[in-house]
């Protein structure tokens, strides 16, 4: 039997600009197609993830105009596998060893990646 479609929500605003169609949405409104409830699953538990991380982490132990030291759970997958279950994250947004491990890790390295190259440019052009 086939699936009932998902009716998906109009988007909170809609904005033109030199003809391109920007549509605004939130999570009330996610845009519905294939994988989308995957995707936005990750999206928000990477986002919960990286607000943790610099909360607890990076800016108790941050001076303004420095490069950001990894956090010892950055060190490894397992690490931060482990700071995250301690930290009731993990469970709380239904985080899984394997999401944790494969997808949130490389994801917030590649974060804090881009931060400190941000940073570097910054400092050489001051």
């Amino acid at each position: 039997m086939p699936r009932k479609k998902t009716i998906e929500k109009p988007p909170l605003d809609t904005i033109t600009i030199e003809g391109t169609v920007f549509e605004v949405r939130d999570r009330t409104c996610p845009e519905v197609g294939k994988g989308s409830g995957q995707r936005n699953q990750l999206s928000a538990q990477f986002n919960e993830a990286l607000v943790w991380l610099f909360e607890t982490h990076i800016f108790p132990h941050y001076t303004d105009g420095e490069l950001i030291n990894t956090p010892d759970c950055l060190k490894s997958a397992s690490r931060l596998d482990t700071a995250l279950a301690l930290a009731g994250i993990s469970d709380r947004y239904g985080m899984t060893t394997y999401s944790i491990r494969r997808r949130l890790y490389p994801m917030l390295k590649e974060e804090i990646r881009i931060l400190n190259s941000a940073l570097k440019k910054k400092q050489r052009n001051i």
